[in-house]
């Protein structure tokens, strides 16, 4: 009898060790702040865009306006700066989609604004606003020429958000991703705020 229960208390000590592990490796594979929310990387050809803000040979609706984007990802500029449209691969899928510019010239800030597939954290795929905001050089906010933020507006359930949403990332000069999560665009300042930041950055 004793020899059955040593037995068993063996089997019950290896399934807790079995188990524990298994827990952790899959906490490790799959970390929550990757489950939800977007991936995206800032196209460098939007980068180079800010450096040199005037439209290129091909650009068309050439105007003056102060708003750029839809919905939530949306900014409104203090006056009428140039816009114009350009095609660029702005989701990385080697396909060129319209893609809206608005160079604020008092903030030093390039918008880029499209309507463009994306992916999910968890692997599944998303279509939406996605606006992009580079710091140009000499800007007066003292940010690097280069770096900025961007946001998707996500329905509720796509990319599983729980709401209607932003998601957004701050990114530096490189143009990599640094913190990323559900986010606030600040209406006024055009500041973007993480206000619930996943647990890594989103590349």
């Amino acid at each position: 009898m004793k020899k059955v229960m040593i037995v068993a208390g063996l089997a019950v000590i290896c399934f807790a060790i079995t188990f524990g592990f298994s827990v952790l490796a899959q906490s490790k594979s799959a970390p929550s702040g990757q489950r939800s929310g977007v991936m995206y990387q800032v196209p460098k050809e939007v980068t180079s865009k800010a450096m040199n803000p005037m439209p290129g040979p091909n650009a068309k609706q050439q105007t003056k306006q102060a708003t750029i984007g839809s919905g939530k990802a949306t900014v409104k500029t203090s006056k009428d700066n140039s816009f114009w449209v350009e095609q660029v691969d702005f989701s990385g899928s080697g396909n060129p989609v319209d893609t809206q510019m608005l160079w604020d010239d008092t903030d030093k800030v390039l918008y880029t604004y499209a309507d463009t597939a994306f992916k999910c954290a968890d692997g599944s795929s998303g279509n939406g606003d996605v606006l992009v905001a580079t710091f140009g050089k000499n800007n007066p906010a003292n940010k690097p020429a280069g770096s900025g933020w961007w946001v998707a507006g996500l329905d509720q359930g796509q990319c599983k958000a729980r709401n209607d949403e932003l998601f957004g990332c701050k990114f530096n000069a490189t143009g990599k991703n640094m913190t990323c999560g559900v986010a606030n665009l600040d209406e006024k300042t055009h500041e973007l705020t993480i206000i619930e930041a996943t647990t890594t950055s989103i590349e």
